[in-house]
This record gives structure tokens, sequence and C-alpha cells, in this order.
């Protein structure tokens, strides 16, 4: 047994403790650890843990974490603050106090990739809003072996990769042109957290220099988007002539063809592909979704507009996976075949307008280059300034 005059020092001995139980013994007392041992843990001396938490969340386990910390009612005061949702990548922080097997949270900030934190009040129950600072990070390295291995090493998001890839493809033919001896440059934007933590990285800039030379800088001001050269003109895609994932089988070509209903010679606008109900369908090209909905013999329809003159419409869809607003990139799914409207059958009826006018899919495949003029040219080339001043200091 243990004399009770032993205890004063025993005690002593538990402090500073702060995560879990750990217990210390002085050389003569090594033959009473294991009785020492199980008086602590019988003893009613509380043990408090205290301890800092990051949390990557997602759309899908967002809910879950706020309900596991008592955090529930965050999700309306968020909202009122501007935060629309979670994203994949935003970080919960979060300091926890553990005593009695009760977790309680002393304070939290969600830091967001759209450029806010919010500070969590779990007292009074309030979120304070506040703007979080983006710092350009430049990489210049030798290509090796591929893409994705020459920029590995710097631990970017797969999504930053992919978008660099793609984005560089636009500028020259990647297959052929990323080999030895050529440099991969690439510029991003990233929020550090005070531990220097970064998250919410997004491409600004990816080109290639020494025996092949391209660059694509990834622009945004205001409702403007995409991708353009050192001239400031818009980088884009060859239109894709058949938008659709699977098997599939021409119907109806593009001009006159006798009417399925009402066997008169009419014109026909598009292609008609088709395909079983459920085949996906994707965009034909980098665009925005200006309309989707129900109309009137088209049945369930997008119309994604992809430069100033060009629209491309798809339509007797089953389902819309898009919405009107929403800026996509080339081969995004967009919905699905199905028999809407004025259909005898499941297929995509396929639209390619141009100024207007509805031109035939099957023979054009080019988009007009949109030159950025005027105020969105000015912020144009401050933005370029600013990836070739992180550039230089790679």
């Amino acid at each position: 047994m243990i004399k009770r005059t032993h205890l004063p020092r025993l005690l002593l001995l538990t402090i500073g403790l702060t995560s879990g139980l750990e217990y210390y013994f002085l050389p003569r007392e090594a033959q009473q650890q294991q009785q020492i041992i199980q008086y602590i843990e019988k003893s009613s001396v509380p043990v408090v843990t205290r301890q800092d938490k990051k949390i990557r969340l997602t759309a899908k386990n967002a809910k879950s974490v706020f309900r596991q910390y008592g955090l529930l009612w965050c999700e309306k005061a968020l909202k009122k603050q501007g935060c629309a949702r979670i994203s994949s990548g935003d970080i919960l922080s979060l300091s926890v106090q553990k005593e009695k097997g009760k977790t309680t949270v002393l304070n939290a900030i969600c830091y967001t990739a759209d450029d806010f934190g919010y500070k969590i009040n779990t007292v009074d129950k309030t979120v304070v809003r506040f703007k979080l600072k983006r710092t350009l990070k430049a990489i210049s390295s030798d290509y090796q072996k591929s893409f994705q291995h020459t920029i590995g090493a710097y631990k970017l998001p797969k999504e930053v990769v992919s978008e660099a890839l793609k984005a560089l493809s636009l500028a020259t033919n990647t297959k052929k042109n990323l080999k030895s001896g050529v440099k991969v440059q690439l510029v991003y934007s990233a929020i550090e957290l005070p531990d220097k933590t970064r998250f919410g990285s997004r491409l600004k800039y990816v080109g290639l220099t020494g025996k092949v030379k391209a660059e694509v800088f990834v622009f945004a001001n205001g409702s403007t988007k995409g991708c353009y050269g050192s001239d400031g003109k818009q980088l884009v895609r060859d239109i894709l002539k058949l938008p659709i994932r699977g098997r599939f089988s021409f119907r109806d070509g593009f001009g006159y063809r006798k009417d399925p209903f009402t066997c008169e010679r009419k014109f026909h606008s598009g292609l008609d592909l088709g395909a079983p109900r459920g085949t996906p369908v994707c965009s034909a090209a980098n665009g925005t979704v200006v309309h989707c909905g129900y109309q009137s013999g088209y049945g369930k329809i997008v119309e994604i507009r992809h430069t100033g003159t060009m629209r491309t419409r798809y339509a007797h869809l089953h389902q819309i996976k898009v919405k009107p607003g929403q800026n996509i990139d080339a081969s995004t799914v967009i919905g699905t075949v199905g028999a809407t409207g004025r259909a005898t059958g499941p297929h995509l009826h396929y639209e390619v307008i141009k100024n207007g006018q509805q031109v035939n899919p099957r023979k054009f495949a080019t988009l007009d280059n949109i030159a950025l003029a005027g105020k969105l040219m000015v912020a144009f080339k401050g933005f370029k300034s600013q990836c070739q001043n992180a550039l230089l200091q790679v």
C-alpha cells in the first residue's frame, strides 16, 4: 500500500501532463510503479488535456465534423456571413479541451478557399468574417519523365497539376513538346496560415522555356475567366464534334429532312445522336452555362456560351447536371441522354450556334479567339507583370 505521506509528492509528478496519462518515477520508487499507476488512475484528480487540431474539410464530411464538435449551429451562421458552402480543402482549426471524457471547443476558425476566414465564438455562438491574404508562389524545374513527376516534388494538389497540364495543351502539343531540354514553369496563388500550412492553391500561369516556348495565363476578372496568351488573346480548344460519352448512332443530320411527326420536309438545325437513356452528355468546349431547363419542343435543354459569338445547345436530356452561370471545362458532364420534349426515342439533339445562326456541327471545328480590351486589358497586363516578377524570384 502507498502511505498517505507519499501522496503530495506523487501528485507533483503528474503536473504538466497535456496529452493522455504519462508517468514519471524516481529511481527509489521503481518497485512501486504498478501501485502508483493504479492509484493515479483511480484517484479523483481530473486529468485535463488540451489539443490543437487542423481538419481538412470536404463537402461530404463538413456536417459530420461540425456535429462531432457541437458546432452544427455554425452552418447557418457561416451562410449569413457569406460562406455559401464548404469546399474540398477548406480547413477547420480547433482548440479543444478534454476532461472526464467530455470534449469542449475553446475556439475555432474556419479557413475557406474563397479567401475568407471565419472566427467562431463558441460562447455567444457568433461568427466573424475576415479577409485572408493570398501570395504568389513560383516553380521552375527541368522536365523529367512526365509532367506530374516534374512538379510532383512541390506537393501541389492534384487538381492544380491536372489544370496546368490542360491549360498548357491549349498553347502547345504536350505529347510532342514535353521532353528533355525543356523547363517547366508554374505560378500559383495560395493562402498561407500562421503555422505555414498552405491551402486553396489556384493556378495562375504555366509555361515552357528552352527548346520549346509556350505561355498560358489563367486570368480571372469579374465574369471574365479563361486561359490567355501573352498578347491577351483567349486560348480555346477546338470544339468537339460529338459531345457524347459511350456508344451512339447517327439518327439525323444537319439540313432538310422528313419530319418524323408530320412527314413534311422541314429544316433540322442540329445533329441527332441516338444513345441509351442515361448516357453522359459532355460540354463541347470551355464555357459558361447561360440557360438550362425545360423548353417546348426541345424538352430539357442546356445552352452554353463559349465565346461572344459561339454557343452550343443540348436538347431532349433526361437529367440536367449544371446550373445557369456555372463555368465549365471541355468534356464536363452536363446531363444525360433522354427523350423529353418532341422526341421519338432517347437521343441527343446537338446544335452549334454562331452569330445567332445554327451551323453544321460536323463541319465547324474551331472557336474564335477573343482578345481582351480596355480595362480588362489593363488588368491583364498587371496580372501578367505579377506572374513574371514571381518567376524572377525562383
